[in-house]
C-alpha cells in the first residue's frame, strides 16, 4: 500500500512481484503487453520450484506448485498470483483494490475475490515462469505451506475452499479404493471388471500427473514424480481437513 501511494498519479499499470524468485528475461514487458494492447485488465504469471536435493518434501512442494499452475489455466478460474501480477491503474482504482487490501493478510486471494465479484478475469501468462530455488525443506514446512493455502481460501473464498476439499477428498478416496481393489484382484478376491475399472482410474490419475510433470522445467524421474504425486494428493487432503 505504501508503494502504491508512492506512485500515485504516475502509473498506467501497477505490477506486483515477489523478490525471492529468479525472473526470466523480458518478463515485465511480456507481463504488461496484454494490458498495454487493451486485451486484458489483469495478467498473472507463476513460478516453478527447483529443488536442490531429491527429497520427498521438496518434490512434493514442487508438484503442488505445478498443480496450482496447471489449475490456473482452466477457463473461468483466473486466480492471480501476487508474485507476478500486473493490473491497469484504472481497473485497480475502479475496483477499489487498495481498500480491499487494507485489512487483508494476503494479496492475491483477496484480489481474486474482488475480480470475481466484478466479473474481471486475470489472464494467465504461461510463458512467465519464475524460478524458485529450494535448498532443503522439511516435511512439516511443506505441510504447513499447504495448510496456509487452504486457510486463505477458506476465509476469503469459502465456496472454492469447500469445492476443492470435496474434489480432492473424492479423488484420494477413489485412489485408495482402486488400489485396494487392484491388490485384492491380484489375489483373486475381486472380480476382473472391478480390477479393470480400478486400474483405469489409477492410470488416468497417473496420466494427469505426468502431464503436469511436463510443465516443470527440470522434473525428477517419472517414477518418482508419480510416487510423490500420490503422496501429495494424500497430504493435500490431510491439510484441507
Amino acid at each position: 500500500l505504501a508503494g502504491i501511494a508512492a506512485v500515485e498519479g504516475r502509473s498506467d499499470v501497477l505490477v506486483f512481484a515477489d523478490a525471492g524468485h529468479v525472473f526470466p528475461d523480458a518478463w515485465l514487458e511480456r507481463l504488461v503487453a496484454p494490458i498495454a494492447k487493451g486485451e486484458a485488465e489483469v495478467t498473472t504469471g507463476y513460478y516453478a520450484v527447483t529443488p536442490a536435493r531429491d527429497g520427498w518434501a521438496e518434490w512434493g512442494f514442487a508438484l503442488s506448485v505445478e498443480f496450482l499452475s496447471w489449475l490456473r489455466r482452466v477457463p473461468g478460474i483466473g486466480q492471480p498470483w501476487g508474485g507476478a501480477t500486473a493490473i491497469s491503474r484504472d481497473t485497480f482504482d475502479r475496483l477499489h483494490v487498495a481498500d480491499a487490501w487494507r485489512d487483508a493478510v494476503v494479496d492475491d486471494v483477496v484480489l481474486a475475490r474482488v475480480l470475481k465479484e466484478a466479473g474481471v478475469r486475470a489472464r494467465a501468462m504461461p510463458g512467465i515462469r519464475l524460478d524458485t530455488p529450494v535448498e532443503a525443506m522439511a516435511f512439516a514446512d511443506w505441510y504447513e505451506w499447504l495448510v496456509r493455502q487452504f486457510q486463505y481460501i477458506r476465509f476469503i473464498l469459502p465456496g472454492t475452499w469447500f469445492a476443492a476439499g470435496v474434489w480432492g477428498d473424492l479423488l484420494m478416496a477413489g485412489a485408495v479404493v482402486a488400489l485396494v481393489l487392484v491388490v485384492t484382484g491380484l489375489a483373486g478376491v475381486t472380480s476382473a471388471l472391478l480390477v479393470a475399472v480400478s486400474a483405469l482410474y489409477l492410470a488416468v490419475l497417473a496420466v494427469v500427473m505426468l502431464e503436469i510433470r511436463r510443465m516443470h522445467p527440470a522434473p525428477c524421474s517419472a517414477g518418482r514424480w508419480l510416487a510423490v504425486g500420490f503422496l501429495t494428493l494424500a497430504v493435500a487432503c490431510l491439510a484441507h481437513l
